[in-house]
């Protein structure tokens, strides 16, 4: 009798520990083969109470994932400087252009090609700074899992980009530690100094940070995706806006917002004008 009792609490604790909500078990039968990495992203953030948070976490990005893609291009070059060369310096741009094809685009849905490593170091990082952080105390969890803890920002291909930002922008992220009077708002427009300028061009495929940082050229979506892979990883709640059409002109636009420690969110251009200025129509 007694080992019949401790086989049903043994099979009742396996149940409990593998029971999902419907959302999310929904979303682990999209992910088809995939399936394992997410649930083992679900394990890891189970087997510890003091992680129940991140593991609210992790199942907002996993409800959230289904319809979020990379979307590349199986290029026939990869020598960019020699592209950039040769785009300079000719007269004929039309003839460049021929001669490097981009190819099929290539789509990778999140949820059938994503890792447990790359989402379960992405939560962590994001926690991190936002603990970290003198403002953090002011953003509650919900403007944190929808402005700092998102792992991607369009169809870009997938980087470790939190670590990348933390060790180019180290300095401005130590300094922040230090000044427990600063503001997310204040952090924002300090940051957004320092970025670089970006040249204005025609539309780009979405691209990462390591793209956004090297190419340093695009339209106000580019601005603002850089904007927003730089903030966040530094803990700064930022999000997306934008019009698709202007009162009285044909052309869209698209900006950033920063949200204060009273959840108000003040617009600001990314690379180009802070917290508050009003956003320019020329892009």
């Amino acid at each position: 009798m007694q080992r019949n009792i401790i086989i049903l609490f043994f099979t009742y604790f396996l149940f409990s520990c593998t029971h999902y909500s419907s959302e999310i078990e929904d979303v682990l039968k999209q992910a088809g083969n995939n399936r394992s990495e997410l649930e083992t992203v679900l394990k890891h953030y189970r087997s510890r109470s003091e992680d129940s948070l991140k593991l609210r976490a992790a199942e907002f990005l996993i409800v959230n994932m289904p319809g979020k893609y990379s979307k590349y291009y199986d290029a026939s070059w990869n020598d960019v400087a020699t592209v950039s060369l040769r785009w300079t310096s000719s007269t004929n741009k039309q003839m460049v252009l021929d001669s490097y094809g981009l190819g099929k685009p290539i789509i990778r849905e999140d949820i059938k090609y994503i890792t447990a490593e790359y989402l379960i170091n992405n939560i962590e990082l994001a926690f991190q700074v936002w603990r970290e952080q003198p403002w953090g105390k002011h953003i509650p969890f919900d403007i944190f899992c929808e402005e700092i803890l998102p792992y991607r920002v369009g169809a870009e291909p997938l980087e470790d980009w939190r670590k990348k930002v933390l060790a180019s922008y180290a300095d401005p992220y130590n300094d922040f530690l230090k000044d427990s009077t600063i503001t997310a708002v204040e952090a924002c427009s300090k940051v957004n100094k320092i970025l670089p300028r970006f040249r204005l061009d025609g539309d780009y495929p979405s691209m990462n940070y390591s793209m956004l940082m090297a190419s340093t050229r695009g339209t106000c979506n580019e601005m603002a995706a850089l904007a927003i892979f730089v903030m966040r990883a530094l803990g700064i709640p930022v999000t997306w806006d934008y019009t698709p059409k202007w009162s009285g002109n044909y052309t869209g636009h698209s900006w950033n917002a920063v949200c204060d420690s009273t959840g108000r969110h003040i617009s600001f251009m990314g690379t180009e004008t802070g917290p508050g200025a009003p956003p320019r129509v020329t892009h």
